[in-house]
């Protein structure tokens, strides 16, 4: 059996015994890094709030290895959420030199300490991140941690603009979970749905049915998405529609197009989505 395996046995077989916890501790000291890293998601899901785990967790943030410190920041917002000493811990990975930590970074702030002015700042300065995956990260966080601030919601704006489709796929998301009642919001997400990349117009799609149900000008950008020549868009337009203009002659003549699609994938979706709704 492996250590992944065996402490994933205990957490789950033994949660909050100290015996078992012990037996994590100790695989914060082994050798290895690939071992260190398990130690602390096993503390943060079988002992959140234990001291003992909380100060391992935070020792290993300072470890000299990035597969180490790039869980970190997660398990201290699951496991110690509120904690003025992991944020401190948190907030300094902010600076990390490994990409995949920082990524990790803006999350676990949105998690643990949502609505904390020294958290939003963090974020906020991750939005800037040279690297897409942070500012993808930054992104999400900013709707979940702070959804309606005026300066997460320019944030987000701006990340719409980004050159990496990943982020404005990502920031199509964010905006529609934090910020709809802003008029900027729907706007920005219907300019997503012409987006030359599909990924991003397929999350454009999703972020309408979330955001915008009934809307007029949303339901008439779906029906458009219902066409779309790639099938990851018209899977998501169909979802859309299926949950946000459910009594809509239109939406549903589109819907019953979309149930016989060529493509597998869009009847299925569309299928399960009007299972879910109730219908048939």
């Amino acid at each position: 059996m492996s250590a992944r395996s065996a402490v994933s046995a205990i957490t789950g077989g033994w949660p909050g015994d100290p015996a078992a916890r012990d037996a994590v501790l100790r695989l914060a000291e082994d050798r290895e890094a690939i071992v260190r890293e398990i130690a602390p998601t096993a503390l943060a899901h079988g002992w959140p709030g234990d001291p003992a785990g909380r100060s391992t967790v935070l020792r290993l943030a300072e470890d000299r290895k990035a597969i180490v410190r790039e869980i970190v920041p997660a398990a201290l917002g699951r496991g110690w959420p509120g904690d003025p000493a992991a944020r401190d811990a948190v907030l300094r990975l902010a600076d990390d030199s490994h990409a995949g930590t920082r990524c990790g970074v803006a999350s676990a702030l949105a998690q643990g300490w949502p609505g904390d002015p020294a958290a939003l700042r963090a974020v906020l300065e991750s939005a800037d991140d040279p690297e897409q995956q942070v500012r993808r990260a930054a992104a999400s966080a900013l709707a979940q941690g702070w959804p309606g601030d005026p300066a997460g919601h320019r944030a987000v704006l701006r990340l719409a603009d980004d050159g990496r489709p990943q982020v404005r796929r990502f920031a199509a998301t964010a905006l529609a979970r934090g910020w709809p009642d802003e008029p900027r919001t729907r706007v920005v997400v219907l300019g997503l749905a012409d987006d030359p990349v599909p990924v991003v117009r397929r999350n454009a799609a999703s972020a309408l049915g979330q955001g915008w149900p009934g809307d007029a000008g949303a339901l008439d950008v779906l029906l458009a998405l219902a066409r779309d020549r790639e099938p990851e868009v018209r899977e998501s337009a169909a979802v859309a529609l299926v949950t946000g203009w459910p009594g809509d002659s239109a939406a549903n003549h589109a819907v019953q197009r979309l149930g016989v699609d060529r493509v597998r994938a869009v009847r299925w979706a569309t299928a399960t989505a009007l299972r879910k709704r109730g219908g048939t």
